[in-house]
């Protein structure tokens, strides 16, 4: 974890409101699918942190972002304040003041082969990250993804996607309509089950995956979106309530997560 300076190389217009990013990779090593990093942005006091999205992927023109190490870092970033506006505005040869790698990968064991990603708006970037690094170790991927309506599915970031990708949307304007897990629910009845889910997106969507995971008895990992102020577990700001065994504790999002078990989180209106 080090702070360092990553050059824009090629910026994507997704909508008026969503913006992809490729980043030179100013680290040593490699960030992994559900890490995190922190931008500093000119004017705000707290730095905004992103998941990372992408790791050494191909722009859209079909040429292969390459760095001076042939590293390249990819975030997805949603205009919805003073601090993302101004990073919306950035353009390519600029340079962002970034802390990272932050964080705690998604796990993975062996004997999962069959593995389900669910996302939600935004919260698809680690999945995709994820998606990207799972293709070539022959598992069999299926992505779970849901939005209001069509313009925000956003179809050319799931070109890392090798296996089926399941759509759903609030108001029916693309394949399945309904909420997505409403979706995954649909597929447990037909007797469809993963070996793993692993999800991404707002709290209330993840309190639902969760709750059909553990009915299911399906294990289930979550990434957690929290405000941050420091990013690296100094300040105790972005804390979630994590149950163990009888008892509960509160454990940092940005140290400890921002991946946990499912089932150990204990959302807000349950506690």
């Amino acid at each position: 974890m080090r702070i360092a300076q990553a050059k824009i190389l090629h910026k994507l217009l997704l909508d008026s409101h969503h913006v992809y990013f490729y980043l030179s990779n100013p680290f040593d090593a490699l960030p992994l699918p559900g890490q995190f990093i922190a931008v500093k942005v000119g004017g705000c006091f707290l730095r905004r942190p992103f998941s990372i999205a992408g790791c050494n992927e191909v722009f859209p023109e079909g040429k292969r972002t390459r760095n001076n190490d042939g590293s390249v870092i990819s975030l997805l970033i949603k205009n919805i304040g003073k601090g993302t506006d101004l990073l919306c505005k950035k353009d390519v040869g600029d340079e962002l003041d970034i802390l990272g790698p932050l964080g705690n990968p998604f796990p993975m064991k062996p004997a999962w082969k069959k593995i389900w990603l669910a996302g939600g708006g935004t919260g698809i970037a680690p999945l995709l990250f994820l998606a990207g690094t799972l293709k070539d170790d022959r598992k069999e991927v299926s992505l779970f993804y849901g939005a209001r309506t069509r313009r925000l599915i956003f179809s050319i970031l799931l070109k890392n996607v090798c296996g089926p990708i399941h759509c759903a949307t609030d108001d029916g304007s693309h394949r399945f309509k309904g909420t997505l897990p409403r979706l995954l629910a649909s597929h447990l009845k037909k007797g469809e089950r993963p070996d793993v889910l692993m999800a991404g997106g707002p709290e209330p969507m993840l309190k639902e995956i969760t709750a059909a995971c553990r009915h299911a008895d399906i294990p289930c990992y979550v990434t957690v979106e929290n405000r941050m102020a420091c990013g690296t577990g100094v300040c105790f700001g972005c804390v979630v309530k994590i149950q163990n065994g009888k008892n509960w504790e509160y454990l940092r999002v940005c140290k400890d997560g921002p991946v946990f078990p499912g089932e150990s989180v204990v959302w807000e209106d349950e506690g």
